[in-house]
Protein backbone atom coordinates (compact mmCIF):
# COMPACT_ATOMS: atom_id res chain seq x y z
CA UNK A 1 0.00 0.00 0.00
CA UNK A 2 1.70 3.67 -1.18
CA UNK A 3 2.81 5.90 1.80
CA UNK A 4 1.02 8.88 2.05
CA UNK A 5 3.57 12.19 3.40
CA UNK A 6 1.41 14.05 5.79
CA UNK A 7 2.55 17.93 5.42
CA UNK A 8 2.81 19.07 9.24
CA UNK A 9 2.80 23.02 9.75
CA UNK A 10 5.81 24.14 11.49
CA UNK A 11 5.29 25.05 14.78
CA UNK A 12 5.06 28.95 15.91
CA UNK A 13 7.74 30.68 17.62
CA UNK A 14 6.38 31.39 20.96
CA UNK A 15 6.93 34.55 23.01
CA UNK A 16 9.13 32.72 25.29
CA UNK A 17 12.02 31.07 22.55
CA UNK A 18 11.82 34.48 21.52
CA UNK A 19 12.39 36.29 24.43
CA UNK A 20 15.45 33.33 25.02
CA UNK A 21 16.66 33.74 21.65
CA UNK A 22 16.81 38.15 22.40
CA UNK A 23 18.43 37.27 25.56
CA UNK A 24 21.33 34.80 24.59
CA UNK A 25 21.61 37.39 21.75
CA UNK A 26 22.53 40.42 23.82
CA UNK A 27 24.62 37.95 26.00
CA UNK A 28 27.24 37.43 23.46
CA UNK A 29 27.11 40.99 21.99
CA UNK A 30 28.22 41.63 25.42
CA UNK A 31 31.08 39.37 26.18
CA UNK A 32 32.17 40.52 22.76
CA UNK A 33 32.06 44.15 23.86
CA UNK A 34 33.55 43.67 26.54
CA UNK A 35 36.46 41.54 25.43
CA UNK A 36 36.99 44.46 22.74
CA UNK A 37 36.94 46.96 25.34
CA UNK A 38 39.19 45.14 28.20
CA UNK A 39 42.05 44.84 24.89
CA UNK A 40 41.60 47.80 23.59
CA UNK A 41 42.41 49.66 27.92
CA UNK A 42 44.94 46.16 27.93
CA UNK A 43 47.08 47.49 25.01
CA UNK A 44 46.43 51.93 26.11
CA UNK A 45 47.40 50.87 29.45
CA UNK A 46 49.99 47.91 30.17
CA UNK A 47 50.92 47.49 26.60
CA UNK A 48 54.64 48.64 25.84
CA UNK A 49 56.47 49.63 22.78
CA UNK A 50 58.12 46.80 21.16
CA UNK A 51 61.69 46.05 22.18
CA UNK A 52 63.14 46.60 18.81
CA UNK A 53 62.14 50.02 18.97
CA UNK A 54 62.86 50.99 22.34
CA UNK A 55 66.30 49.93 21.95
CA UNK A 56 66.74 51.74 18.67
CA UNK A 57 67.31 54.59 20.78
CA UNK A 58 70.62 54.99 21.45
CA UNK A 59 70.52 57.71 24.20
CA UNK A 60 68.64 55.73 26.31
CA UNK A 61 71.53 55.37 29.07
CA UNK A 62 71.78 58.22 32.01
CA UNK A 63 74.59 60.16 32.45
CA UNK A 64 75.50 62.39 35.56
CA UNK A 65 78.24 65.38 35.96
CA UNK A 66 81.14 63.90 37.53
CA UNK A 67 80.94 60.14 37.17
CA UNK A 68 80.43 57.38 34.34
CA UNK A 69 78.48 54.77 34.70
CA UNK A 70 78.68 51.56 33.47
CA UNK A 71 75.45 49.30 32.05
CA UNK A 72 74.41 45.80 33.81
CA UNK A 73 72.24 43.28 33.45
CA UNK A 74 70.63 40.15 35.39
CA UNK A 75 67.41 37.58 34.23
CA UNK A 76 64.57 38.45 35.59
CA UNK A 77 62.74 35.37 37.91
CA UNK A 78 60.41 34.44 34.51
CA UNK A 79 62.96 34.55 31.54
CA UNK A 80 63.47 38.52 30.64
CA UNK A 81 66.70 40.96 30.52
CA UNK A 82 66.62 43.74 32.76
CA UNK A 83 68.76 46.64 32.65
CA UNK A 84 70.16 49.04 35.22
CA UNK A 85 72.90 51.91 35.20
CA UNK A 86 75.82 51.65 37.67
CA UNK A 87 77.07 55.27 39.09
CA UNK A 88 80.41 54.19 41.57
CA UNK A 89 81.01 56.86 43.78
CA UNK A 90 84.09 56.82 45.61
CA UNK A 91 82.95 58.90 48.43
CA UNK A 92 79.98 56.52 49.20
CA UNK A 93 81.80 53.48 50.66
CA UNK A 94 78.33 50.88 51.22
CA UNK A 95 75.79 53.52 50.51
CA UNK A 96 73.49 53.18 47.57
CA UNK A 97 70.63 54.35 46.50
CA UNK A 98 68.44 52.34 43.91
CA UNK A 99 66.53 55.03 42.09
CA UNK A 100 63.19 53.86 40.10
CA UNK A 101 61.24 55.51 37.57
CA UNK A 102 57.75 56.07 36.48
CA UNK A 103 55.03 54.70 34.25
CA UNK A 104 55.99 54.57 30.63
CA UNK A 105 59.47 56.13 30.95
CA UNK A 106 62.85 55.18 31.83
CA UNK A 107 65.97 55.47 33.86
CA UNK A 108 67.47 58.35 31.44
CA UNK A 109 64.59 60.78 32.42
CA UNK A 110 65.66 59.85 35.92
CA UNK A 111 69.16 62.01 35.73
CA UNK A 112 68.02 64.64 37.90
CA UNK A 113 67.62 62.35 40.77
CA UNK A 114 70.74 60.24 39.86
CA UNK A 115 72.89 63.17 40.23
CA UNK A 116 71.77 64.47 43.01
CA UNK A 117 72.31 61.38 44.99
CA UNK A 118 75.36 61.10 43.52
CA UNK A 119 76.40 64.47 44.94
CA UNK A 120 75.34 63.20 48.26
CA UNK A 121 77.45 60.17 48.33
CA UNK A 122 76.06 57.29 47.27
CA UNK A 123 76.51 54.74 45.18
CA UNK A 124 73.63 54.95 42.35
CA UNK A 125 71.90 52.17 40.81
CA UNK A 126 69.35 53.24 37.89
CA UNK A 127 67.14 51.03 36.88
CA UNK A 128 65.00 50.10 33.31
CA UNK A 129 61.79 48.49 34.32
CA UNK A 130 60.79 45.27 32.66
CA UNK A 131 58.88 47.08 29.43
CA UNK A 132 60.64 50.04 29.74
CA UNK A 133 64.09 51.11 28.33
CA UNK A 134 66.41 48.94 27.68
CA UNK A 135 64.83 46.13 29.74
CA UNK A 136 62.69 43.35 27.76
CA UNK A 137 59.39 42.91 28.39
CA UNK A 138 55.97 43.58 26.73
CA UNK A 139 53.57 44.71 29.22
CA UNK A 140 54.12 46.96 32.67
CA UNK A 141 53.90 45.26 35.85
CA UNK A 142 52.69 48.54 37.51
CA UNK A 143 54.90 47.61 40.60
CA UNK A 144 53.39 44.05 41.34
CA UNK A 145 55.59 42.54 39.13
CA UNK A 146 58.35 44.95 39.64
CA UNK A 147 58.51 44.88 43.26
CA UNK A 148 60.46 40.88 42.80
CA UNK A 149 62.63 42.52 39.90
CA UNK A 150 63.88 45.08 42.51
CA UNK A 151 64.85 43.00 45.14
CA UNK A 152 66.61 40.90 42.43
CA UNK A 153 68.62 43.91 41.83
CA UNK A 154 69.11 44.30 45.54
CA UNK A 155 70.55 41.31 45.73
CA UNK A 156 73.32 41.86 43.08
CA UNK A 157 74.42 44.81 45.16
CA UNK A 158 74.18 42.61 48.56
CA UNK A 159 76.57 39.99 45.99
CA UNK A 160 78.94 42.92 45.24
CA UNK A 161 78.89 44.32 48.83
CA UNK A 162 77.49 42.46 51.76
CA UNK A 163 77.85 45.55 53.91
CA UNK A 164 75.71 47.81 51.76
CA UNK A 165 72.97 50.40 52.97
CA UNK A 166 70.37 50.60 50.25
CA UNK A 167 67.74 53.59 49.94
CA UNK A 168 65.00 52.68 47.72
CA UNK A 169 63.82 55.72 45.46
CA UNK A 170 60.69 55.80 43.55
CA UNK A 171 58.91 58.53 41.26
CA UNK A 172 55.18 57.76 40.73
CA UNK A 173 54.91 54.03 39.60
CA UNK A 174 58.62 53.65 40.61
CA UNK A 175 56.99 54.93 44.09
CA UNK A 176 54.08 52.43 43.88
CA UNK A 177 57.17 49.79 43.16
CA UNK A 178 58.90 50.89 46.07
CA UNK A 179 56.07 50.79 48.45
CA UNK A 180 55.33 46.98 47.25
CA UNK A 181 58.78 45.98 47.82
CA UNK A 182 58.37 46.96 51.42
CA UNK A 183 55.42 44.81 51.85
CA UNK A 184 57.15 41.49 51.04
CA UNK A 185 58.42 38.97 53.57
CA UNK A 186 61.74 38.79 52.61
CA UNK A 187 62.78 42.46 52.64
CA UNK A 188 66.56 42.38 52.91
CA UNK A 189 67.98 44.13 55.97
CA UNK A 190 70.15 46.09 53.64
CA UNK A 191 67.53 47.98 52.46
CA UNK A 192 66.88 50.76 55.40
CA UNK A 193 64.59 53.02 54.25
CA UNK A 194 62.48 54.04 51.14
CA UNK A 195 60.97 57.72 49.36
CA UNK A 196 58.28 57.38 47.48
CA UNK A 197 57.28 60.42 45.77
CA UNK A 198 54.01 60.54 44.27
CA UNK A 199 52.97 56.95 44.09
CA UNK A 200 49.26 55.57 44.26
CA UNK A 201 47.39 53.58 46.79
CA UNK A 202 46.76 50.62 44.04
CA UNK A 203 46.89 50.15 40.05
CA UNK A 204 43.08 49.46 40.52
CA UNK A 205 42.34 52.86 42.20
CA UNK A 206 44.81 54.88 40.03
CA UNK A 207 42.70 53.51 36.64
CA UNK A 208 39.71 53.88 38.22
CA UNK A 209 40.34 57.55 38.60
CA UNK A 210 41.52 57.60 34.99
CA UNK A 211 39.18 55.95 33.26
CA UNK A 212 36.84 58.42 34.49
CA UNK A 213 38.88 61.42 33.80
CA UNK A 214 39.92 60.53 30.53
CA UNK A 215 37.32 58.51 28.93
CA UNK A 216 34.25 59.87 31.35
CA UNK A 217 33.64 56.20 31.94
CA UNK A 218 32.71 54.25 35.21
CA UNK A 219 35.16 51.46 35.89
CA UNK A 220 32.56 48.67 36.35
CA UNK A 221 32.46 47.04 33.67
CA UNK A 222 35.28 48.76 31.69
CA UNK A 223 37.95 48.61 34.34
CA UNK A 224 36.75 45.09 34.93
CA UNK A 225 37.71 44.59 31.70
CA UNK A 226 40.86 45.53 31.06
CA UNK A 227 41.32 43.73 34.66
CA UNK A 228 40.33 40.26 33.20
CA UNK A 229 42.62 41.20 29.75
CA UNK A 230 45.68 42.02 31.68
CA UNK A 231 45.20 38.91 34.04
CA UNK A 232 45.28 37.03 30.85
CA UNK A 233 48.14 38.10 29.64
CA UNK A 234 50.29 39.63 32.15
CA UNK A 235 48.93 37.20 35.10
CA UNK A 236 48.56 39.61 37.73
CA UNK A 237 45.16 41.84 39.16
CA UNK A 238 45.27 45.67 39.05
CA UNK A 239 43.75 44.83 42.87
CA UNK A 240 47.24 42.90 43.60
CA UNK A 241 49.22 45.99 42.52
CA UNK A 242 48.75 47.38 45.88
CA UNK A 243 50.82 49.98 47.79
CA UNK A 244 48.01 50.56 50.17
CA UNK A 245 48.17 46.58 51.48
CA UNK A 246 52.06 46.74 51.71
CA UNK A 247 52.56 49.61 53.60
CA UNK A 248 50.22 47.84 55.57
CA UNK A 249 52.51 45.28 56.88
CA UNK A 250 55.88 47.37 56.41
CA UNK A 251 58.39 47.20 58.38
CA UNK A 252 61.02 49.51 56.66
CA UNK A 253 60.51 53.23 57.01
CA UNK A 254 59.25 55.23 54.58
CA UNK A 255 59.04 58.86 53.67
CA UNK A 256 55.99 59.90 51.75
CA UNK A 257 55.97 62.71 49.76
CA UNK A 258 53.57 64.50 47.06
CA UNK A 259 52.13 67.28 46.08
CA UNK A 260 48.66 69.19 46.57
CA UNK A 261 48.58 70.14 42.98
CA UNK A 262 48.74 66.53 41.17
CA UNK A 263 45.93 65.78 38.97
CA UNK A 264 47.72 62.61 37.47
CA UNK A 265 47.83 60.79 40.77
CA UNK A 266 45.05 62.25 43.41
CA UNK A 267 46.87 64.23 46.54
CA UNK A 268 44.94 62.35 49.00
CA UNK A 269 46.68 59.12 48.22
CA UNK A 270 49.41 60.46 50.18
CA UNK A 271 47.46 60.84 53.30
CA UNK A 272 45.39 57.37 52.86
CA UNK A 273 49.09 55.70 52.53
CA UNK A 274 50.42 57.55 55.02
CA UNK A 275 48.15 56.65 57.64
CA UNK A 276 48.10 52.81 56.89
CA UNK A 277 51.71 52.52 57.45
CA UNK A 278 52.79 50.48 59.78
CA UNK A 279 56.37 51.14 59.85
CA UNK A 280 58.36 54.48 60.67
CA UNK A 281 57.15 56.86 58.54
CA UNK A 282 57.25 60.57 57.51
CA UNK A 283 55.16 62.85 55.16
CA UNK A 284 55.83 65.26 52.67
CA UNK A 285 53.31 67.75 51.65
CA UNK A 286 54.94 70.19 49.01
CA UNK A 287 52.47 72.94 48.12
CA UNK A 288 52.44 73.88 44.63
CA UNK A 289 53.83 70.95 43.18
CA UNK A 290 51.84 69.33 40.12
CA UNK A 291 52.43 65.07 39.38
CA UNK A 292 56.37 64.51 39.91
CA UNK A 293 57.05 68.25 40.35
CA UNK A 294 57.89 67.86 43.94
CA UNK A 295 61.43 68.14 43.98
CA UNK A 296 61.49 71.22 41.17
CA UNK A 297 58.92 73.41 42.93
CA UNK A 298 60.28 72.20 46.63
CA UNK A 299 64.32 72.58 45.49
CA UNK A 300 67.07 72.34 48.10
CA UNK A 301 64.23 71.68 50.50
CA UNK A 302 63.26 68.20 48.94
CA UNK A 303 66.91 67.25 49.20
CA UNK A 304 67.86 68.31 52.44
CA UNK A 305 64.20 66.42 53.59
CA UNK A 306 65.51 63.16 52.09
CA UNK A 307 69.42 63.45 53.46
CA UNK A 308 67.94 63.95 57.05
CA UNK A 309 65.41 61.12 56.67
CA UNK A 310 68.01 58.53 54.83
CA UNK A 311 70.80 59.54 57.51
CA UNK A 312 68.51 58.58 60.50
CA UNK A 313 68.57 55.12 59.43
CA UNK A 314 71.83 54.81 57.71
CA UNK A 315 73.87 52.28 60.12
CA UNK A 316 71.00 51.19 62.31
CA UNK A 317 69.09 47.29 62.41
CA UNK A 318 65.89 47.40 61.69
Amino acid sequence: MPQIEIYKKPKKMTFMNITIIIIFSLIILLAALLWFAGDYFYDYSIKTKPYEERIANKDNIPKIENGNGITLEITSRDGLKLVAYEFDNDLANSRWAIVVHGYKSSAKYMEKYINNFYKLGYNVLALDLRGHGASEGDYIGMGFIDRLDVLDWVQEIINKDKNAEITLYGLSMGAATVMMVSGEEDVPLNIKCIIEDCGYTSAYDEFSYKMKQEFGLPKFPFLNAADMMTKIRADYTFEEASAFKAVGISKTPILFIHGDKDDYVPYDNLQKLYDNASCEKEMLSVIGAGHAESEEVAGDEYWNRIKLFIDKYMGKTI
